[in-house]
């Protein structure tokens, strides 16, 4: 199987795979697919994992994917950072797909945002 072919049927599910897709950077270099999964799968059902290798030397290029069935299991995930794989603290975040990268709404499904240097008063 080519790593980029979905590995389970996810035509049941009814929300976009972009809302249920992470991306997760920074990985070791012995993270496999299966240990991704086995990680991840805490939060959800897992429809398609993937380490991304290079064509040539079929070594890993630092980061894969994780798409669940449902957009809340990302949520979840999203929720439960830092996230430790083989050693080694891993960035994730949603995965923008390559079409929208640098369009101003790629990133209007984000549910957080960052609010720093706010004055902490005592009550």
């Amino acid at each position: 199987m080519k790593s980029y072919e979905k590995r389970y049927d996810d035509s049941n599910c009814k929300e976009p795979e972009s809302l249920r897709k992470i991306f997760i950077g920074g990985l070791d270099y012995r993270t496999s697919d299966e240990s991704l999964q086995s990680f991840f799968e805490q939060w959800g059902t897992i429809v398609d994992v993937v380490v991304m290798k290079d064509p040539i030397t079929k070594r890993s290029r630092g980061f894969g994917f994780i798409t669940y069935s449902e957009a809340k299991m990302v949520d979840d995930a999203m929720a439960n950072r830092p996230h430790n794989i083989d050693g080694r603290t891993v960035e994730t975040k949603r995965a923008v797909p390559r079409e929208e990268i640098g369009k101003p709404e790629a990133q209007a499904t984000v549910k957080k945002m960052f609010v720093g240097g706010l004055f902490m008063f005592v009550f």
